[in-house]
């Protein structure tokens, strides 16, 4: 099985590697059909959460998320606030082709889209293990095609997410999250205004990473937690994103986002006595504009396109590093102030001689009735180094995930979404590094991971109108 797999994912790779662009499109309800809830470390989570590299570039409607000089790593990527049910689709883009992309492209690319308009509301929940609730609410504030103007069309819709969940581990996580997005169009003769702003407040108890070791020889089992006092914060904040017409576009964007992290990741190797908590903190702006004049030529059945465009980003931020002991604030280790700007001119050029390449994500490999559509998915995780001489790596693994989704009379949908149908015990996030735990008079050097989740049955139930 797994070798059949990694044969077709070569393929697959072979045959994308010829074109630089690969367009993901979840048309109506096919975000929720063609995607399975994604886990993001042990928050078992329908979140994305991009690792802390810094060779993937992520944009949002067009704002950068990739952050510089943060705390989790230089080109962190965090998209909790993504709301799934309004995401209409995403371009992928390969190599650093595309200077629009920014230079955490060094790989590779994706740009996420929401829907600009709704034709429906939508009421939906998920119930799950690991105390997992999820609501979501959608309203269309123009069924009429009219807000705030008598004589302009408008759209415009409000979504909001909630999200609860206590995790699989032995010490609950407390994980909350509240999500809200607001857009809105207008149409002004030749010029289409667009408006957004979204919101994110979360906090959560993490379980943290625990040694291989002690699990080995017996002391704790797989999904005990060593020190229970890791958490954090986290708030993001968009606002104002205005777009001119086709041919000229105006864009002006700004991000706030404030950031609580306690982590222990060492325990008390350097502290026997208070142990080694740190208290990470950021409070971080940033702003940007870019201007973009487009032009489209048809020769015969050659089009042309042309495209000159200009940015410019600043990021103003304060962060901080404090020595910490269950979370009380011992004193100040490290504190900067951050100002970086960022500018760039790109010129763009392209003949069209036939239909490029386009990869189209839908894998519905059963569907025995027209309103019945099952989704089998495996992910596969290459092995990779641990330290930079390459002496230490993380093992692979190949995971399995289950979605079944039934709709009636085009307005109730239910869903059925196993992950890890296998029940596979595997690492989701691992690290090699060296630390002590409390009592032990030994340094450790072993690896450090947190324990990918367990199989989990979720189940949801919507209703549009």
């Amino acid at each position: 099985m797994r070798k059949t797999f990694v044969t077709c994912f070569a393929l697959f790779c072979a045959l994308s590697s010829l074109s630089q662009t690969a367009t993901f499109q979840f048309l109506d309800d096919q975000s929720e059909k063609g995607m399975p809830d994604v886990n993001v470390y042990n928050h078992n989570q329908r979140v994305l959460v991009v690792s802390n590299e810094n060779d993937l570039s992520i944009y949002y409607d067009g704002i950068p998320i990739n952050i510089s000089n943060h705390a989790h790593g230089q080109g962190y990527s965090d998209m909790h606030f993504i709301i799934l049910e309004i995401i209409y689709g995403a371009g992928f883009y390969k190599d650093p082709h595309e200077l629009r992309n920014g230079n955490f492209v060094v790989s590779e690319a994706a740009r996420f889209k929401t829907k600009s308009s709704i034709d429906q509301n939508l009421v939906k929940l998920d119930v799950g293990d690991f105390g997992t609730q999820c609501g979501v609410i959608i309203l269309n504030l123009t069924p009429k095609n009219n807000l705030f103007s008598k004589k302009n069309s408008e759209s415009a819709y409000l979504a909001v997410e909630g999200n609860l969940n206590q995790s699989f581990s032995d010490s609950p996580q407390e994980f909350k999250k509240l999500s809200t997005l607001f857009r809105y169009f207008i149409q002004l003769k030749k010029t289409t205004l667009s408006r957004g702003t979204s919101y994110l407040t979360s906090s959560w108890n993490s379980s943290g990473q625990i040694p291989l070791g002690v699990v080995n020889n017996g002391s704790i089992d797989w999904y005990v937690v060593i020190y229970d006092t890791e958490g954090g914060n986290a708030f993001i904040k968009t606002k104002t994103r205005l777009k001119g017409s086709q041919a000229y576009e105006n864009f002006l964007y700004h991000r706030k986002n404030d950031y609580k992290l306690d982590s222990n990741f060492t325990f008390f190797l350097n502290d026997s006595i208070n142990g080694d908590m740190i208290d990470q903190r950021e409070g971080r702006h940033m702003v940007g504009y870019r201007v973009k004049y487009k032009r489209f030529d048809k020769l015969k059945n050659i089009l042309l396109k042309s495209e000159v465009g200009n940015g410019i980003k600043d990021e103003i931020a304060k962060t901080g590093l404090h020595k910490s002991y269950e979370r009380a604030t011992l004193g100040i280790l490290d504190r900067h102030d951050v100002l970086e700007t960022n500018t760039d001119v790109h010129i763009r050029k392209s003949i069209e001689l036939n239909s490029r390449w386009t990869i189209i994500a839908r894998t519905i490999i059963y569907s025995p009735i027209e309103q019945l559509s099952i989704y089998v998915g495996g992910r596969y995780v290459m092995r990779c180094p641990l330290i930079e001489d390459e002496s230490v790596w993380a093992d692979d693994y190949l995971m399995s995930d289950v979605n079944a989704t039934c709709t009636f009379k085009n307005d109730i949908q239910l869903v059925l979404s196993i992950q890890n149908s296998l029940n596979e015990q595997w690492m989701e996030a691992v690290c090699y590094y060296t630390s002590r735990l409390e009592n032990e008079t030994e340094v450790l050097n072993d690896f450090y991971f947190t324990p990918g989740i367990p199989r989990s049955i979720k189940e949801s139930i919507s209703y549009s109108f």
